[in-house]
């Protein structure tokens, strides 16, 4: 599940449960709601993520690249375990800063 909230960094998005092949799409196509509707930032939740695979890691990739496309700051501001490891073994810890 993802939900939308905004912020004084610009829009947050929260996802809750598994990141994978069955939801990856909820986060894209969130985004690129979001992102057409215009935003000052982007920021990701994702502390409540039980779960994620390749297909999950890709969709918070877009995310990043959505922001930087838009010329918007991008963060992730909370992650959980599975997320972390995932960031982690993917060798992407620097470029989101879990």
């Amino acid at each position: 599940m993802v939900t939308v909230a905004a912020t004084d960094f610009g829009v947050l998005l929260c996802v809750v449960g598994e990141l994978d092949m069955a939801s990856w799409y909820q986060v894209t196509d969130t985004i690129a709601e979001v992102a057409s509707q215009g935003m000052p930032g982007l920021e990701i939740d994702l502390e409540h993520v039980t779960f994620i695979d390749s297909l999950g890691l890709r969709s918070i990739l877009a995310a990043h690249e959505t922001a930087v496309n838009a010329g918007v700051p991008f963060r992730i501001t909370k992650t959980s375990p599975a997320v972390e490891r995932v960031i982690n073994l993917a060798g992407l810890t620097q470029l989101f800063d879990a």
